[in-house]
Protein backbone atom coordinates (compact mmCIF):
# COMPACT_ATOMS: atom_id res chain seq x y z
CA UNK A 1 0.00 0.00 0.00
CA UNK A 2 1.60 3.15 -1.32
CA UNK A 3 1.10 6.23 1.70
CA UNK A 4 1.24 9.59 0.37
CA UNK A 5 3.92 12.13 1.42
CA UNK A 6 2.87 15.33 3.55
CA UNK A 7 4.95 18.84 3.19
CA UNK A 8 4.13 21.23 5.73
CA UNK A 9 2.86 24.58 4.34
CA UNK A 10 2.16 26.40 7.72
CA UNK A 11 2.31 26.10 11.72
CA UNK A 12 1.63 28.65 13.91
CA UNK A 13 1.67 27.32 17.73
CA UNK A 14 -0.48 23.89 18.13
CA UNK A 15 -1.77 24.57 14.74
CA UNK A 16 -0.11 22.46 11.78
CA UNK A 17 -1.33 22.56 7.81
CA UNK A 18 0.38 20.01 5.71
CA UNK A 19 -0.55 19.58 1.87
CA UNK A 20 -0.63 15.68 1.02
CA UNK A 21 0.56 14.48 -2.35
CA UNK A 22 -2.82 13.41 -3.30
CA UNK A 23 -4.08 16.95 -3.04
CA UNK A 24 -5.40 16.93 0.64
CA UNK A 25 -5.21 19.26 3.40
CA UNK A 26 -4.50 17.82 6.86
CA UNK A 27 -5.29 20.81 9.87
CA UNK A 28 -3.80 19.20 12.95
CA UNK A 29 -4.41 20.64 16.14
CA UNK A 30 -2.88 18.52 19.09
CA UNK A 31 -3.87 15.31 18.83
CA UNK A 32 -7.12 16.32 16.23
CA UNK A 33 -6.49 16.12 12.61
CA UNK A 34 -8.90 17.15 10.10
CA UNK A 35 -8.36 15.88 6.50
CA UNK A 36 -9.99 17.60 4.02
CA UNK A 37 -10.11 18.36 0.22
CA UNK A 38 -8.95 21.71 -1.22
CA UNK A 39 -12.34 23.01 -1.68
CA UNK A 40 -13.92 22.12 1.75
CA UNK A 41 -10.50 23.71 3.18
CA UNK A 42 -11.21 27.09 1.36
CA UNK A 43 -14.70 27.01 2.59
CA UNK A 44 -13.17 26.56 5.95
CA UNK A 45 -10.96 29.62 5.88
CA UNK A 46 -13.16 31.55 4.25
CA UNK A 47 -16.04 30.74 7.11
CA UNK A 48 -13.06 31.44 10.44
CA UNK A 49 -11.98 34.81 7.92
CA UNK A 50 -15.85 36.15 8.50
CA UNK A 51 -16.39 35.26 11.66
CA UNK A 52 -13.02 36.64 12.85
CA UNK A 53 -14.22 39.56 11.26
CA UNK A 54 -17.43 39.67 13.25
CA UNK A 55 -16.19 38.62 16.07
CA UNK A 56 -13.32 42.27 15.59
CA UNK A 57 -15.83 44.52 14.90
CA UNK A 58 -18.19 43.96 17.68
CA UNK A 59 -18.84 46.92 20.64
CA UNK A 60 -16.85 44.74 23.27
CA UNK A 61 -13.85 43.04 20.82
CA UNK A 62 -12.76 39.80 21.89
CA UNK A 63 -9.27 40.21 20.68
CA UNK A 64 -7.16 43.22 22.46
Amino acid sequence: MDRCERRRIAERGTFNIEECDCGAIHLTLGCLTLRLDPAAYGELVEAIGESLNHLQHRKRPIFQ
